[in-house]
Protein backbone atom coordinates (compact mmCIF):
# COMPACT_ATOMS: atom_id res chain seq x y z
CA UNK A 1 0.00 0.00 0.00
CA UNK A 2 2.70 2.41 0.98
CA UNK A 3 4.63 1.80 -2.29
CA UNK A 4 1.73 2.32 -4.35
CA UNK A 5 0.76 5.89 -2.76
CA UNK A 6 4.01 6.81 -3.51
CA UNK A 7 3.62 5.71 -6.86
CA UNK A 8 1.06 7.38 -7.17
CA UNK A 9 2.15 10.51 -5.94
CA UNK A 10 5.38 10.30 -8.26
CA UNK A 11 3.06 10.27 -11.00
CA UNK A 12 1.03 13.26 -9.87
CA UNK A 13 4.20 15.42 -8.98
CA UNK A 14 5.35 15.30 -11.93
CA UNK A 15 2.28 16.10 -13.81
CA UNK A 16 1.35 18.86 -10.97
CA UNK A 17 4.76 20.37 -11.58
CA UNK A 18 4.49 20.49 -15.55
CA UNK A 19 0.86 22.49 -14.79
CA UNK A 20 2.76 25.01 -12.56
CA UNK A 21 5.22 25.68 -15.33
CA UNK A 22 2.69 26.22 -17.71
CA UNK A 23 0.76 28.44 -15.80
CA UNK A 24 3.68 30.66 -15.43
CA UNK A 25 5.01 30.39 -19.04
CA UNK A 26 2.04 30.43 -20.29
CA UNK A 27 3.63 28.31 -23.53
CA UNK A 28 2.75 24.96 -24.71
CA UNK A 29 6.25 24.20 -26.12
CA UNK A 30 7.98 25.54 -23.14
CA UNK A 31 6.36 23.57 -20.71
CA UNK A 32 7.42 20.47 -22.96
CA UNK A 33 10.91 21.21 -22.50
CA UNK A 34 10.97 22.47 -18.93
CA UNK A 35 8.59 19.13 -17.98
CA UNK A 36 10.91 16.63 -20.12
CA UNK A 37 13.32 17.06 -17.83
CA UNK A 38 11.40 15.21 -14.85
CA UNK A 39 11.31 11.78 -16.56
CA UNK A 40 14.67 12.05 -18.58
CA UNK A 41 16.14 12.15 -14.87
CA UNK A 42 13.87 9.97 -13.01
CA UNK A 43 14.61 7.67 -15.74
CA UNK A 44 18.46 8.43 -15.80
CA UNK A 45 18.38 7.88 -11.96
CA UNK A 46 17.45 4.15 -12.41
CA UNK A 47 20.64 3.27 -14.55
CA UNK A 48 22.58 4.59 -11.27
CA UNK A 49 20.26 2.49 -8.65
CA UNK A 50 21.24 -0.22 -10.88
CA UNK A 51 24.59 0.43 -10.65
CA UNK A 52 24.31 0.71 -6.71
CA UNK A 53 22.39 -2.88 -6.44
CA UNK A 54 19.23 -0.18 -5.02
CA UNK A 55 15.62 -1.95 -5.89
CA UNK A 56 12.50 0.21 -6.11
CA UNK A 57 11.27 0.55 -2.71
CA UNK A 58 10.15 2.79 -0.21
CA UNK A 59 13.24 4.55 0.38
CA UNK A 60 14.10 5.04 -3.51
CA UNK A 61 10.52 5.62 -4.57
CA UNK A 62 10.51 8.33 -2.16
CA UNK A 63 13.28 9.82 -2.82
CA UNK A 64 12.61 9.77 -6.56
CA UNK A 65 9.02 11.34 -5.66
CA UNK A 66 10.49 14.22 -3.59
CA UNK A 67 13.53 14.95 -6.45
CA UNK A 68 10.42 15.84 -9.24
CA UNK A 69 10.36 19.42 -7.58
CA UNK A 70 14.03 19.68 -7.99
CA UNK A 71 15.53 18.14 -11.33
CA UNK A 72 13.26 20.49 -13.04
CA UNK A 73 14.44 23.52 -11.49
CA UNK A 74 17.83 23.41 -13.37
CA UNK A 75 15.66 23.37 -16.47
CA UNK A 76 13.06 26.07 -15.67
CA UNK A 77 16.31 28.42 -14.53
CA UNK A 78 18.11 27.61 -17.56
CA UNK A 79 14.98 28.00 -20.41
CA UNK A 80 14.20 31.26 -18.30
CA UNK A 81 17.42 32.67 -19.26
CA UNK A 82 17.41 31.48 -22.44
CA UNK A 83 13.95 33.41 -23.01
CA UNK A 84 15.25 36.61 -21.32
CA UNK A 85 18.73 36.71 -24.43
CA UNK A 86 15.51 36.10 -27.25
CA UNK A 87 13.00 38.69 -25.87
CA UNK A 88 15.54 41.50 -24.51
CA UNK A 89 18.28 41.27 -26.49
CA UNK A 90 16.52 40.23 -29.88
CA UNK A 91 18.85 36.78 -30.47
CA UNK A 92 17.62 33.90 -32.88
CA UNK A 93 16.87 31.00 -30.53
CA UNK A 94 19.78 29.20 -31.57
CA UNK A 95 22.46 31.57 -30.06
CA UNK A 96 20.18 32.77 -27.15
CA UNK A 97 20.06 29.08 -26.06
CA UNK A 98 24.40 29.10 -26.24
CA UNK A 99 24.65 32.35 -24.62
CA UNK A 100 21.72 31.74 -21.95
CA UNK A 101 23.30 28.72 -20.91
CA UNK A 102 26.67 30.09 -20.50
CA UNK A 103 25.41 32.75 -18.62
CA UNK A 104 23.68 30.70 -15.91
CA UNK A 105 25.86 27.53 -15.95
CA UNK A 106 27.75 28.99 -12.98
CA UNK A 107 24.68 30.10 -10.91
CA UNK A 108 22.75 26.28 -12.07
CA UNK A 109 26.15 24.36 -11.18
CA UNK A 110 26.71 25.90 -7.94
CA UNK A 111 22.67 24.99 -6.89
CA UNK A 112 23.41 21.84 -8.20
CA UNK A 113 26.95 21.03 -6.46
CA UNK A 114 25.20 21.89 -3.21
CA UNK A 115 22.18 20.15 -3.78
CA UNK A 116 24.84 17.02 -3.76
CA UNK A 117 26.77 18.22 -1.07
CA UNK A 118 23.20 17.71 1.16
CA UNK A 119 22.38 14.47 -0.20
CA UNK A 120 25.61 12.28 -0.30
CA UNK A 121 26.56 12.44 2.84
CA UNK A 122 23.26 11.64 3.74
CA UNK A 123 24.29 7.88 1.74
CA UNK A 124 26.81 7.55 3.46
CA UNK A 125 25.32 7.10 7.29
CA UNK A 126 25.98 4.62 9.50
CA UNK A 127 24.04 2.46 11.76
CA UNK A 128 20.59 1.10 11.17
CA UNK A 129 19.27 4.59 9.86
CA UNK A 130 22.04 4.21 7.49
CA UNK A 131 21.03 1.02 5.94
CA UNK A 132 17.81 3.01 5.14
CA UNK A 133 19.22 6.33 4.17
CA UNK A 134 21.97 5.11 2.23
CA UNK A 135 19.19 4.51 -0.68
CA UNK A 136 17.50 7.50 0.04
CA UNK A 137 20.38 10.03 0.25
CA UNK A 138 22.73 8.24 -3.28
CA UNK A 139 19.33 8.26 -5.79
CA UNK A 140 18.67 11.57 -5.11
CA UNK A 141 22.02 12.80 -5.81
CA UNK A 142 22.00 10.60 -8.90
CA UNK A 143 18.88 12.28 -10.02
CA UNK A 144 20.25 15.80 -9.07
CA UNK A 145 23.08 15.41 -11.07
CA UNK A 146 21.45 13.65 -14.20
CA UNK A 147 19.05 16.41 -13.65
CA UNK A 148 22.13 18.95 -14.30
CA UNK A 149 23.44 17.16 -16.89
CA UNK A 150 19.87 17.75 -18.77
CA UNK A 151 19.45 21.49 -18.00
CA UNK A 152 22.96 21.58 -20.12
CA UNK A 153 22.54 19.44 -23.12
CA UNK A 154 18.37 18.18 -23.57
CA UNK A 155 16.97 21.88 -22.20
CA UNK A 156 19.14 24.79 -24.38
CA UNK A 157 18.79 21.61 -27.29
CA UNK A 158 15.06 21.53 -27.28
CA UNK A 159 15.07 25.44 -26.57
CA UNK A 160 16.68 26.31 -29.57
CA UNK A 161 14.95 24.09 -32.16
CA UNK A 162 11.44 25.17 -30.34
CA UNK A 163 11.39 28.19 -29.23
CA UNK A 164 9.89 31.01 -31.92
CA UNK A 165 10.79 34.59 -31.68
CA UNK A 166 7.03 35.69 -31.82
CA UNK A 167 6.35 33.31 -28.59
CA UNK A 168 9.12 35.15 -26.79
CA UNK A 169 8.02 38.66 -27.54
CA UNK A 170 4.25 37.63 -25.89
CA UNK A 171 5.79 36.02 -22.98
CA UNK A 172 7.64 39.18 -22.73
CA UNK A 173 4.17 41.04 -22.90
CA UNK A 174 2.02 39.15 -20.46
CA UNK A 175 4.95 39.56 -18.31
CA UNK A 176 4.73 43.12 -18.07
CA UNK A 177 0.79 43.50 -17.43
CA UNK A 178 -1.79 41.62 -15.12
CA UNK A 179 -1.71 39.18 -12.09
CA UNK A 180 2.53 38.70 -13.29
CA UNK A 181 2.44 42.47 -13.61
CA UNK A 182 1.30 42.87 -9.87
CA UNK A 183 3.95 40.11 -9.04
CA UNK A 184 6.94 42.14 -10.19
CA UNK A 185 6.11 45.21 -8.59
CA UNK A 186 5.22 43.49 -5.34
CA UNK A 187 9.09 42.12 -5.70
CA UNK A 188 10.49 45.05 -6.48
CA UNK A 189 9.12 47.05 -3.65
CA UNK A 190 10.02 44.06 -0.99
CA UNK A 191 13.47 44.16 -2.60
CA UNK A 192 14.00 48.23 -2.60
CA UNK A 193 12.90 47.97 1.33
CA UNK A 194 15.36 44.98 1.84
CA UNK A 195 17.98 47.10 0.68
CA UNK A 196 17.03 49.92 2.44
CA UNK A 197 16.91 47.95 5.71
CA UNK A 198 19.96 46.05 5.12
CA UNK A 199 20.80 45.39 8.92
CA UNK A 200 17.25 44.78 9.96
CA UNK A 201 17.60 42.59 7.23
CA UNK A 202 20.71 40.66 8.92
CA UNK A 203 19.33 40.58 12.80
CA UNK A 204 16.23 38.80 11.56
CA UNK A 205 17.88 36.30 10.15
CA UNK A 206 20.84 35.74 12.89
CA UNK A 207 17.66 35.42 15.00
CA UNK A 208 16.27 32.71 13.06
CA UNK A 209 19.04 30.87 12.94
CA UNK A 210 19.39 31.65 16.90
CA UNK A 211 15.79 30.43 17.34
CA UNK A 212 17.09 26.31 16.31
CA UNK A 213 18.41 25.38 19.27
CA UNK A 214 15.09 26.25 21.96
CA UNK A 215 12.85 25.09 19.29
CA UNK A 216 14.55 22.14 18.13
CA UNK A 217 14.69 21.17 22.51
CA UNK A 218 10.79 21.60 22.42
CA UNK A 219 10.30 19.17 19.14
CA UNK A 220 10.31 15.55 20.06
CA UNK A 221 12.18 12.85 18.74
CA UNK A 222 11.17 9.55 18.27
CA UNK A 223 12.97 7.21 16.57
CA UNK A 224 10.52 5.92 13.87
CA UNK A 225 6.95 7.48 13.53
CA UNK A 226 3.92 5.98 14.70
CA UNK A 227 2.59 3.99 11.91
CA UNK A 228 -0.68 2.60 11.43
CA UNK A 229 0.00 -1.07 10.79
CA UNK A 230 -3.52 -2.21 11.60
CA UNK A 231 -2.11 -4.24 14.94
CA UNK A 232 -0.52 -3.85 18.27
CA UNK A 233 0.25 -6.16 21.06
CA UNK A 234 -0.33 -6.62 25.34
CA UNK A 235 2.96 -8.27 26.35
CA UNK A 236 2.00 -9.72 30.04
CA UNK A 237 3.80 -11.42 32.56
CA UNK A 238 2.67 -12.65 35.77
CA UNK A 239 4.69 -13.64 38.72
CA UNK A 240 7.23 -16.24 38.69
CA UNK A 241 6.06 -19.35 39.58
CA UNK A 242 2.33 -19.34 38.12
CA UNK A 243 1.02 -21.76 36.40
CA UNK A 244 0.49 -21.83 32.32
CA UNK A 245 -3.18 -21.91 32.71
CA UNK A 246 -3.37 -19.30 35.12
CA UNK A 247 -1.23 -17.47 32.46
CA UNK A 248 -3.54 -18.84 29.89
CA UNK A 249 -6.50 -17.80 31.37
CA UNK A 250 -5.57 -13.93 32.22
CA UNK A 251 -4.51 -13.92 28.34
CA UNK A 252 -8.19 -15.05 27.29
CA UNK A 253 -9.72 -12.95 29.79
CA UNK A 254 -7.91 -9.53 28.19
CA UNK A 255 -8.40 -11.05 24.39
CA UNK A 256 -12.39 -11.47 25.21
CA UNK A 257 -12.25 -7.54 26.44
CA UNK A 258 -10.21 -5.96 23.19
CA UNK A 259 -12.47 -8.00 20.92
CA UNK A 260 -15.68 -7.26 22.62
CA UNK A 261 -14.87 -3.28 23.86
CA UNK A 262 -12.66 -1.91 21.40
CA UNK A 263 -13.98 -1.45 17.68
CA UNK A 264 -11.96 -2.10 15.06
CA UNK A 265 -10.55 -5.47 16.52
CA UNK A 266 -10.81 -8.18 13.51
CA UNK A 267 -8.45 -11.24 15.28
CA UNK A 268 -6.90 -12.06 18.40
CA UNK A 269 -4.21 -14.40 19.38
CA UNK A 270 -2.86 -15.27 22.77
CA UNK A 271 -0.19 -17.14 22.88
CA UNK A 272 1.58 -18.30 26.58
CA UNK A 273 4.90 -19.25 27.46
CA UNK A 274 6.31 -17.32 24.31
CA UNK A 275 9.81 -15.18 24.13
CA UNK A 276 11.01 -13.78 27.27
CA UNK A 277 13.72 -15.50 29.13
CA UNK A 278 13.44 -19.05 27.55
CA UNK A 279 9.45 -18.92 27.11
CA UNK A 280 8.72 -19.34 30.75
CA UNK A 281 5.15 -20.28 31.70
CA UNK A 282 4.46 -16.60 33.28
CA UNK A 283 4.90 -15.12 30.12
CA UNK A 284 2.60 -14.31 27.22
CA UNK A 285 1.40 -12.06 24.21
CA UNK A 286 -1.88 -10.80 23.05
CA UNK A 287 -1.31 -9.97 19.01
CA UNK A 288 -4.16 -8.18 17.84
CA UNK A 289 -5.40 -7.41 14.35
CA UNK A 290 -7.65 -4.86 13.39
CA UNK A 291 -9.76 -3.84 10.76
CA UNK A 292 -8.68 -1.84 7.55
CA UNK A 293 -7.57 1.97 8.82
CA UNK A 294 -10.35 3.78 7.04
CA UNK A 295 -13.11 1.78 8.99
CA UNK A 296 -11.65 2.46 12.33
CA UNK A 297 -10.25 4.86 14.75
CA UNK A 298 -6.57 4.97 14.18
CA UNK A 299 -4.04 2.36 16.05
CA UNK A 300 -2.31 5.15 18.19
CA UNK A 301 -6.24 5.92 19.29
CA UNK A 302 -6.70 2.41 19.65
CA UNK A 303 -3.61 1.58 21.63
CA UNK A 304 -4.66 4.02 24.13
CA UNK A 305 -7.54 2.68 24.73
CA UNK A 306 -6.21 -1.06 25.17
CA UNK A 307 -3.90 0.62 28.13
CA UNK A 308 -6.82 2.03 29.79
CA UNK A 309 -8.86 -1.67 28.91
CA UNK A 310 -6.45 -3.49 30.86
CA UNK A 311 -5.98 -1.48 33.73
CA UNK A 312 -7.90 -3.59 36.33
CA UNK A 313 -5.49 -6.47 34.99
CA UNK A 314 -2.29 -4.82 36.51
CA UNK A 315 -3.13 -5.99 40.12
CA UNK A 316 -2.41 -9.71 38.68
CA UNK A 317 0.38 -8.98 36.28
CA UNK A 318 3.04 -6.65 34.97
CA UNK A 319 0.91 -5.74 31.34
CA UNK A 320 2.46 -3.78 28.45
CA UNK A 321 1.03 -2.22 25.28
CA UNK A 322 2.42 -1.43 22.20
CA UNK A 323 2.62 -1.68 18.67
CA UNK A 324 3.70 -4.63 16.83
CA UNK A 325 7.10 -4.94 15.86
CA UNK A 326 9.62 -2.53 16.24
CA UNK A 327 13.92 -3.31 17.33
CA UNK A 328 14.26 -5.49 20.76
CA UNK A 329 16.79 -4.86 23.05
CA UNK A 330 17.89 -7.59 25.60
CA UNK A 331 14.29 -8.04 28.10
CA UNK A 332 13.05 -5.51 25.44
CA UNK A 333 9.71 -6.93 24.88
CA UNK A 334 9.80 -4.68 21.42
CA UNK A 335 9.04 -2.09 23.59
CA UNK A 336 9.92 1.45 22.31
CA UNK A 337 12.17 2.64 25.22
CA UNK A 338 15.03 -0.25 26.11
CA UNK A 339 17.58 0.26 28.72
CA UNK A 340 20.07 -2.04 30.46
CA UNK A 341 21.25 -1.50 34.00
CA UNK A 342 25.26 -3.15 33.89
CA UNK A 343 27.12 -3.88 36.94
CA UNK A 344 28.95 -6.41 39.12
CA UNK A 345 26.36 -7.02 41.85
CA UNK A 346 23.28 -8.86 40.86
CA UNK A 347 21.49 -7.65 44.03
CA UNK A 348 22.27 -4.15 43.72
CA UNK A 349 20.77 -3.79 40.04
CA UNK A 350 17.50 -5.59 41.50
CA UNK A 351 17.22 -3.02 44.32
CA UNK A 352 18.10 -0.04 41.52
CA UNK A 353 15.83 -0.78 39.24
CA UNK A 354 13.51 -1.54 41.55
CA UNK A 355 13.76 1.82 43.28
CA UNK A 356 14.25 3.36 39.60
CA UNK A 357 10.56 1.75 38.16
CA UNK A 358 9.14 3.65 41.43
CA UNK A 359 9.81 6.60 40.33
CA UNK A 360 9.52 5.84 36.36
CA UNK A 361 5.81 5.05 37.19
CA UNK A 362 4.98 8.30 39.17
CA UNK A 363 6.18 9.86 35.67
CA UNK A 364 3.52 11.33 33.11
CA UNK A 365 5.71 10.98 29.95
CA UNK A 366 6.31 7.07 30.22
CA UNK A 367 3.80 4.58 30.62
CA UNK A 368 4.29 0.59 30.40
CA UNK A 369 7.83 0.52 32.42
CA UNK A 370 9.06 -2.90 33.52
CA UNK A 371 12.36 -4.93 33.76
CA UNK A 372 13.27 -7.79 32.49
CA UNK A 373 14.71 -9.28 36.29
CA UNK A 374 11.85 -11.75 37.73
CA UNK A 375 13.04 -12.61 41.28
CA UNK A 376 11.52 -15.54 43.31
CA UNK A 377 11.72 -18.45 41.11
CA UNK A 378 11.43 -21.57 43.61
CA UNK A 379 14.96 -24.03 43.30
CA UNK A 380 16.76 -26.51 45.46
CA UNK A 381 20.32 -25.82 46.40
CA UNK A 382 22.38 -29.32 46.65
CA UNK A 383 25.32 -27.90 49.03
CA UNK A 384 28.19 -30.61 49.14
CA UNK A 385 30.14 -31.73 52.43
CA UNK A 386 33.25 -31.39 51.15
CA UNK A 387 35.52 -33.16 53.86
CA UNK A 388 32.61 -35.94 53.95
CA UNK A 389 33.26 -36.54 50.67
CA UNK A 390 36.67 -36.51 50.37
CA UNK A 391 37.18 -38.92 53.32
CA UNK A 392 34.78 -41.23 51.31
CA UNK A 393 36.55 -40.68 48.40
CA UNK A 394 33.73 -39.09 46.41
CA UNK A 395 34.62 -36.29 43.81
CA UNK A 396 32.45 -33.17 43.70
CA UNK A 397 32.89 -33.51 39.42
CA UNK A 398 30.76 -36.86 40.23
CA UNK A 399 28.31 -35.53 42.46
CA UNK A 400 27.46 -32.91 40.38
CA UNK A 401 27.36 -35.44 37.05
CA UNK A 402 24.93 -37.20 38.83
CA UNK A 403 22.66 -34.79 39.95
CA UNK A 404 22.91 -33.34 36.30
CA UNK A 405 22.09 -36.45 35.20
CA UNK A 406 18.71 -37.43 37.10
CA UNK A 407 17.33 -34.24 36.97
CA UNK A 408 18.29 -32.95 33.36
CA UNK A 409 19.00 -36.22 31.76
CA UNK A 410 22.09 -37.29 29.93
CA UNK A 411 22.66 -38.41 26.12
CA UNK A 412 24.04 -41.79 26.00
CA UNK A 413 22.98 -42.84 22.41
CA UNK A 414 21.04 -41.91 19.47
CA UNK A 415 18.14 -43.15 17.62
CA UNK A 416 18.17 -43.47 13.27
CA UNK A 417 15.05 -43.04 11.70
CA UNK A 418 14.83 -43.54 8.25
CA UNK A 419 16.91 -40.17 7.34
CA UNK A 420 15.93 -38.75 10.60
CA UNK A 421 18.31 -38.95 14.02
CA UNK A 422 16.66 -38.74 17.68
CA UNK A 423 19.28 -37.87 20.88
CA UNK A 424 18.42 -40.63 23.78
CA UNK A 425 18.51 -38.47 26.82
CA UNK A 426 18.78 -40.81 29.97
CA UNK A 427 16.91 -39.37 33.52
CA UNK A 428 15.26 -39.82 36.41
CA UNK A 429 11.29 -40.32 36.50
CA UNK A 430 8.88 -37.65 37.21
CA UNK A 431 8.14 -39.25 40.08
CA UNK A 432 11.59 -39.41 41.72
CA UNK A 433 12.85 -36.06 40.38
CA UNK A 434 9.94 -34.24 42.64
CA UNK A 435 11.05 -34.08 46.55
CA UNK A 436 14.51 -33.87 47.69
CA UNK A 437 13.43 -37.31 49.50
CA UNK A 438 13.65 -39.13 46.56
CA UNK A 439 16.36 -37.50 44.79
CA UNK A 440 18.54 -38.02 48.28
CA UNK A 441 18.18 -41.76 47.54
CA UNK A 442 20.17 -41.87 44.31
CA UNK A 443 23.74 -43.31 44.81
CA UNK A 444 27.20 -42.10 43.74
CA UNK A 445 30.41 -44.50 43.43
CA UNK A 446 33.36 -43.53 45.31
CA UNK A 447 37.00 -44.12 44.53
CA UNK A 448 37.13 -47.40 45.80
CA UNK A 449 33.75 -48.56 43.82
CA UNK A 450 30.92 -48.78 46.64
CA UNK A 451 27.77 -46.93 46.26
CA UNK A 452 26.99 -44.61 48.48
CA UNK A 453 23.85 -42.43 48.82
CA UNK A 454 23.30 -38.39 48.05
CA UNK A 455 21.74 -38.04 51.56
CA UNK A 456 25.05 -39.17 53.13
CA UNK A 457 27.02 -36.34 51.07
CA UNK A 458 24.62 -33.70 50.55
CA UNK A 459 22.17 -31.39 52.20
CA UNK A 460 19.30 -29.50 50.08
CA UNK A 461 17.55 -26.27 50.77
CA UNK A 462 14.89 -25.00 49.72
CA UNK A 463 15.39 -21.42 47.81
CA UNK A 464 14.59 -18.92 45.11
CA UNK A 465 16.25 -17.36 42.61
CA UNK A 466 15.91 -15.26 39.00
CA UNK A 467 14.01 -16.68 36.45
CA UNK A 468 17.58 -15.61 34.62
CA UNK A 469 20.48 -13.73 34.24
CA UNK A 470 21.41 -11.11 31.77
CA UNK A 471 24.63 -10.21 30.96
CA UNK A 472 26.40 -7.55 28.92
CA UNK A 473 30.07 -7.72 27.83
CA UNK A 474 30.75 -9.91 30.58
CA UNK A 475 28.83 -8.23 33.49
CA UNK A 476 25.59 -8.95 34.55
CA UNK A 477 22.63 -6.68 33.76
CA UNK A 478 19.31 -6.05 34.16
CA UNK A 479 16.46 -4.89 31.16
CA UNK A 480 14.81 -1.83 31.77
CA UNK A 481 11.64 -1.37 28.67
CA UNK A 482 8.90 1.39 28.45
CA UNK A 483 6.47 3.01 26.03
CA UNK A 484 6.24 6.66 25.73
CA UNK A 485 2.99 8.60 26.53
CA UNK A 486 0.39 10.12 23.75
CA UNK A 487 1.86 13.63 23.21
CA UNK A 488 5.30 12.66 24.58
CA UNK A 489 8.15 11.88 22.90
CA UNK A 490 10.94 8.98 23.13
CA UNK A 491 13.35 11.66 23.65
CA UNK A 492 11.90 13.13 26.40
CA UNK A 493 10.52 9.66 28.14
CA UNK A 494 14.34 8.09 27.70
CA UNK A 495 15.55 11.44 29.50
CA UNK A 496 12.79 10.63 32.07
CA UNK A 497 14.16 7.09 32.89
CA UNK A 498 17.89 8.57 32.65
CA UNK A 499 17.05 11.09 35.37
CA UNK A 500 15.14 8.64 37.47
CA UNK A 501 18.14 6.54 37.55
CA UNK A 502 20.72 9.43 38.84
CA UNK A 503 18.05 9.75 41.31
CA UNK A 504 18.61 6.18 42.95
CA UNK A 505 22.17 6.70 43.81
CA UNK A 506 24.26 4.03 42.43
CA UNK A 507 27.41 3.10 43.50
CA UNK A 508 30.09 3.71 41.08
CA UNK A 509 30.34 0.64 38.48
CA UNK A 510 27.06 0.82 37.62
CA UNK A 511 25.86 2.48 34.56
CA UNK A 512 22.86 2.84 32.10
CA UNK A 513 23.48 1.71 28.75
CA UNK A 514 20.44 2.11 25.99
CA UNK A 515 19.19 -0.69 23.63
CA UNK A 516 17.19 -1.57 20.84
CA UNK A 517 15.40 1.99 19.28
CA UNK A 518 17.02 3.99 22.68
CA UNK A 519 20.17 2.52 21.19
CA UNK A 520 19.68 3.44 17.16
CA UNK A 521 17.96 6.45 18.06
CA UNK A 522 21.03 7.97 19.89
CA UNK A 523 23.18 6.54 16.83
CA UNK A 524 20.66 8.01 13.99
CA UNK A 525 20.92 11.56 16.04
CA UNK A 526 24.80 11.10 16.35
CA UNK A 527 25.22 10.11 12.11
CA UNK A 528 22.56 12.82 11.64
CA UNK A 529 24.44 15.21 13.29
CA UNK A 530 27.64 14.34 10.94
CA UNK A 531 25.58 14.41 8.07
CA UNK A 532 24.43 17.85 8.59
CA UNK A 533 28.48 18.53 9.44
CA UNK A 534 29.38 17.08 6.74
CA UNK A 535 26.87 19.08 4.17
CA UNK A 536 27.62 22.48 5.50
CA UNK A 537 31.63 21.75 4.95
CA UNK A 538 31.11 20.75 1.49
CA UNK A 539 28.47 23.27 0.69
CA UNK A 540 30.77 25.83 1.53
CA UNK A 541 33.85 24.30 0.01
CA UNK A 542 31.91 23.91 -3.59
CA UNK A 543 30.40 27.62 -3.68
CA UNK A 544 33.80 29.12 -2.13
CA UNK A 545 35.67 26.92 -5.27
CA UNK A 546 33.07 28.26 -7.95
CA UNK A 547 32.59 31.83 -6.64
CA UNK A 548 36.62 31.81 -5.96
CA UNK A 549 35.47 33.90 -2.79
CA UNK A 550 35.33 32.92 0.97
CA UNK A 551 32.63 35.71 2.09
CA UNK A 552 29.93 34.56 -0.72
CA UNK A 553 29.27 30.87 0.39
CA UNK A 554 28.46 32.26 3.76
CA UNK A 555 25.64 34.45 1.92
Amino acid sequence: ASLHAIQEHLVLGGILAALIVLIFLRNVRSTIIAAIAIPTSIIGAFAAMAVFGFTLNQMTMLALTLMVGIVIDDAIVVLENIYRFIEEKGMSPFDAAIRGTREIGLAVMATTLSLLAVFLPVGFMGGIVGRFMASFGLTSAAAIAISLLVAFTLTPTLAARWIKTAQADHKYDVSRRGFYGRIDRGYTRLLEFSMAHRWAVVVVCVAVIASTVPIYRTLGVNFVPDEDESRFQVSVRLPVGSSLAATQSLLDRIARDLREQLPGVSDTLAITGFGGAGGMANQGTVFTRLIPAHSRPTQQALVIRARKLVQPYRQEAVIGVQAAGGISGIGGRGAAIQFALVGPDLAKLDQYTARALQIIDKNPLVVDADRSYAPGRPELRVAIDRSRAADLGVRVQDVSETVNALMAGQRVTTFNSASDQYDVLLKAQQAFRRAPETLAAATVRTGGGQLVQLRNLVTFEQGSGPASIDRLNRQRQIGISANYAPGSSQAAAQAAIAEAFTRVGMEPGYRLVASGQSQELGRAVYYFAIAFGLSFIFMYMVLAAQFESFIHPVT
